[in-house]
């Protein structure tokens, strides 16, 4: 019987016969993940996981959506963006003239957050001259899914606090989504791309690669770096992640900003750097494309470690004399304190240490193309053995570098054992390092990720607490309110009808006028006394009661007089001549200080043809009458001041 598969074969497995490649990802994750997957689907073995993706294709594009991790939004790090908006950019745009081609590339786009963002902050900063430029945003990632979101370029509103202000010109606004303006939309190029296995997009003037290389192992993320370093072309920029920091010693790159990861390119990669490429506008067919960068990229990888696993000193020039790469045995056999690579070999230190080179280079790059073998001495007084073999094209035999091998072939084998465990110790300590520098760049994301949310679900939960309480407070005090204008419109209800019961029964005429002359109020009396028509009008005047033209004007001119002293009067009319009759009356003026718009109230007292006293009460010795009529003026005026306060005060209690 076969043994059971291990994870190990089943990743070999999905990238042999499914073309799904995750050998890249750290073991960690990519085995946490593919196990939540299996649970998912209830499968409890590898052969037996194996055996549902034959018979379910699409578990594939599943897996797939599960490990990785589309972790993205509009301008994430805004401060990060913002030195790209006003250093990077304007660097960039320097060696850009109008008329020609402006190509960016976001690598790992997941929605298209990151690709649109790029989009939007160029398409603001040239403005109308955006039309100048042919600009082209190349956006790839593996995942089909996130791409189907990232073409349809439709987003929640809840992402528009993430995008600046000044941006917002560029959106078309919905109910409850956004979409980008067709000038914006249509920089951005969606692809399918696996980073690791595909080749990458050449002569790129922005690469955004942010946050993606901390899910790779060591050996895949410096894949990943030599991919990216031959599609920047040279005075290009490299934008990477906060948390990302495999370039601090690339001799290719200087920083730009070292806290917000940005990076200029500030050499052209040679042929030995560069792997065979198609671009992202190569129209071989598919299948082809998908074996051959495979291979490509496997093959590149061995020599990455070969390169770093021999012990010998391995150095690779170019046909311009320039160092592309080296192993560390180089500084150690030749006792140098930092990498050459990037420098001339004409100036380098192991020209110094090694006047014997110069010659054999010579003649590795001469007509004949030879291969040279010689012996020199290490700074440390070993004897080393050197070999300079140039690097041909294998039609045409064209140069295209030169590789310096160098062997320490001293006899001292003890001391040869005791550098070889140094060595093989210094390699273990510098790998167990960077998986120990990347597993804490991920806890920490991962951590600072749930504080955040955890400190937005407290402060959401105490805002609905606080919310509650108001709420709860609020009803209370609208219940309390709400009683008391209960009681207060009853309590208003019964003084209006005593009021109007009041006014209505008085034997006497009475008017209430108002400060502008309008009869605000009066009873069935002043109707019989004046003949008013009928039906009786409410909104009339003082001078449009029937009355005599004397009788009015010396009733205005008494009510003028007791407004300006603001005291009550008495005062003898003689005969008051009307519709209905002509008789004598005494009329009590009262100005009112409060309510029914500070008016003054009216009493028409009969008198039977007795000679009226004087002003100010002293009619009140010669009739009993007199007294009585002042009480009954004195009280309707009290009872509408004390209605109007009291209506003044409900209104204001509400």
């Amino acid at each position: 019987m076969p043994s059971p598969p291990t994870f190990e074969q089943l990743m070999s497995e999905l990238a042999q016969r499914h073309h799904l490649d995750l050998r890249g990802y750290k073991r960690s994750t990519l085995f946490r993940r593919t196990h939540r997957r299996m649970a998912q689907m209830r499968v409890q073995d590898y052969a037996e996981y194996l055996q549902f993706i034959l018979e379910h294709p699409g578990e594939v594009n599943e897996l797939l959506h599960t490990v990785l991790i589309n972790v993205t939004k509009f301008f994430r790090d805004p401060a990060a963006w913002e030195v790209l908006r006003t250093e990077a950019l304007p660097l960039m745009l320097e060696n850009h003239s109008p008329g020609e081609p402006l190509k960016l590339w976001s690598v790992g786009c997941s929605t298209g957050e990151e690709p649109f963002s790029l989009a939007l902050m160029l398409a603001h900063h040239l403005g109308p001259r955006l039309a100048e430029y042919e600009v082209k945003i190349y956006a790839s990632d593996q995942d089909d899914r996130a791409l189907q979101i990232a073409r349809k370029a439709v987003y929640p509103n809840e992402a528009l606090p993430y995008i600046p202000q000044r941006y917002h010109d560029a959106l078309i606004r919905g109910p409850e989504t956004f979409s980008l303006a067709r000038e914006v939309r249509k920089l951005v190029i969606f692809g399918r791309s696996n980073i690791v296995t595909d080749a990458p997009i050449t002569h790129v003037d922005l690469l955004v690669c942010r946050n993606m290389l901390i899910y790779f192992d060591p050996p895949a993320q410096r894949h990943i770096l030599n991919k990216l370093d031959c599609a920047v072309e040279p005075g290009g920029i490299l934008f990477l992640g906060k948390s990302e920091s495999q370039l601090r010693n690339n001799a290719f790159f200087q920083p730009l900003n070292v806290r917000w990861r940005l990076f200029t390119r500030t050499q052209a990669a040679s042929k030995l750097e560069r792997i065979p490429s198609m671009s992202a506008e190569s129209k071989q067919p598919s299948y082809l494309n998908d074996r051959v960068q495979e291979e490509l990229s496997i093959l590149r990888l061995y020599h990455d470690a070969v390169l770093q696993t021999l012990e010998p000193a391995v150095v690779l020039i170019d046909v311009s004399g320039r160092i592309v790469s080296e192993n560390d045995s180089v500084r150690r056999l030749m006792q140098l304190e930092r990498k050459m690579q990037g420098g001339q070999v004409s100036e380098s230190a192991i020209m110094q240490k090694c006047p014997e080179l110069e010659p054999h280079l010579a003649a590795a790059n001469g007509i004949d193309h030879k291969t040279a073998r010689f012996e020199c001495t290490s700074p440390e007084g070993k004897l080393l053995a050197v070999t300079v073999r140039p690097v041909l094209t294998e039609p045409g035999k064209e140069l295209i570098g030169t590789l310096i091998y160098m062997e320490d072939i001293s006899p001292k084998e003890n001391l040869q054992q005791t550098i070889e465990e140094l060595q093989s110790t210094a390699e273990e300590l510098q790998s167990s390092n960077e998986e120990l520098e990347t597993t804490n760049e991920e806890l920490q994301s991962t951590n600072e990720e749930l504080e955040t949310t955890n400190e937005e679900l407290q402060s959401t939960n105490e805002e609905l607490e606080t919310t509650n309480e108001e709420l709860k407070s609020l009803n209370e005090e609208l219940e309390d309110i709400n009683d008391e204008l209960g009681k207060r419109s009853r309590e208003l209800d019964d003084l209006n009808e005593h009021y109007a019961q009041l006014v209505e029964r008085m034997p006497w005429p009475m008017f209430l006028v108002t400060p502008g002359g309008k009869v605000q109020l009066f009873n069935t009396a002043a109707q019989k006394l004046f003949g008013f028509a009928t039906p009786v009008p409410m909104s009339m005047s003082l001078n449009e009661v029937p009355m005599s033209h004397a009788n009015r004007a010396r009733i205005q001119e008494e009510i003028a007089q007791a407004r300006e002293s603001n005291s009550a009067a008495v005062v003898g009319m003689g005969k008051l001549s009307t519709n209905a009759a002509s008789r004598p009356v005494r009329l009590h003026i009262t100005p009112l200080n409060g309510g029914f718009d500070k008016g003054t109230l009216l009493v028409f007292e009969p008198l039977n043809d007795v000679p009226a006293k004087s002003r100010n009460g002293n009619g009140a010795s010669s009739n009993g009458n007199s007294a009585r009529a002042k009480s009954a003026a004195k009280s309707v005026a009290k009872s509408a001041k004390k209605n109007g306060s009291r209506a003044k005060a409900g209104v204001k209690r509400k």
